[in-house]
């Protein structure tokens, strides 16, 4: 049981976090899109290589 509801609240993280990188591209692609795009790259990047 508790396995199962802790599953769902890490799927709704990642709906959240979904849905805020969406947005954060969104608004980039008004300011400025390649800059905020590598930025992005560059981090998860640092991320996956950083565990």
């Amino acid at each position: 049981m508790f396995y199962k509801y802790k599953l769902i609240d890490i799927l709704k993280y990642a709906v959240f976090l979904i849905l805020i990188v969406l947005t954060v591209i969104f608004l980039s692609q008004r300011i400025g899109y390649n800059w905020q795009f590598y930025r992005i790259k560059e981090f998860l990047y640092n991320y996956e290589n950083g565990r």
